[in-house]
């Protein structure tokens, strides 16, 4: 849902039916839903769960994270 409600918004206020403004307060209350969103997720975080698995999975994920993380740095600034 979230994903097709950024579509129908970005349609929107590319074809001028949204003003920049109320485009700017929508993108600002994004990033705020979706910092929350994340922030729940790590509060919830079992860290007794994680420590079970072992340091190889954690490993693996803090790779893939780094890798899409520098990915999409290095593609902000190709877009810039």
């Amino acid at each position: 849902m979230f994903v097709l409600g950024f579509l129908a918004v970005a349609a929107l206020s590319f074809f001028g039916v949204i003003s920049e403004r109320v485009s700017s307060l929508a993108g600002d209350a994004s990033s705020f839903l979706i910092v929350t969103a994340i922030a729940a997720v790590g509060l919830t975080t079992n860290l007794r769960e994680i420590r079970s698995v072992g340091p190889r999975p954690v490993l693996v994920a803090l790779g893939a994270t780094a890798v899409l993380a520098v990915l999409g740095l290095a593609f902000a600034q190709l877009l810039r």
